[in-house]
This record gives C-alpha cells, structure tokens and sequence, in this order.
C-alpha cells in the first residue's frame, strides 16, 4: 500500500512539473507594467528604463523612443538629449507601456 502511494506521489509530481514547464514557454511574457507612469530628468542624462519595469515571463524586452529630438535609446538605456518632452515604449510580446519622461533644467522632481 506504501508503495502504491509512493508512486502516486511521484507521478503526480512528475506531471505537475511537465504542465508547468509547458505552460510557461520560453520566451513568453505573462505580465509588464511600470513602476511609475512618468518621471523627470535633466538634459544630458542617462537612465535605465528597464529600472522601471515589472514583469512576469522570459520573453524579450524590446525600448523604443518617441520624440527623438529629446531622447535617444540604446538598448534600455535612454538619454535625454534637450529639454522638452518624450516616452520611452516597453513592449514584449503582446504586452506595451508607456514611459512619460520630462527634461528640464529646473530641480523639479516628479514622483
């Protein structure tokens, strides 16, 4: 009768761990969000926006930029480059975010 239970145990394991492996293929995300919707840098800055990233999953993180005369994007790195206002675009897999960057010369933070 142990032994009967024994392999019960073992073989439900064993196929809880191969649903799990084939439910979360690589590569895939589950979930992205951001820590924070907007923040407020000087020029001449640089940041890592994936600082502001939440997600669930492997899958690739891909950065872009909107309004390139006020940041670029090197991999997750953004730099501002002039005063003004631009986003940086999170996306993997079906999942986008929107990260609202502000550049002023002032000391003004936004939290």
């Amino acid at each position: 009768m142990k032994r009967i239970t024994k392999a019960a145990v073992v073989l439900f394991a064993a196929l809880l761990i191969s649903v799990l492996l084939v439910g979360c293929q690589e590569g895939e995300t589950l979930s992205l969000a951001l820590t924070r919707e907007e923040i407020t840098v000087k020029p001449g800055a640089t940041f890592d926006a994936s600082a502001y990233v939440e997600r669930e999953g492997n899958g690739k993180i891909y950065y872009a930029v909107e309004n390139t005369d006020v940041l670029s994007v090197s991999g997750s790195k953004v730099t501002a480059k002039k005063e003004g206002e631009g986003a940086v675009v999170i996306s993997s897999g079906e999942f986008t975010a929107r990260l609202i960057v502000r550049v002023s010369a002032g000391n003004k933070i936004t939290v």
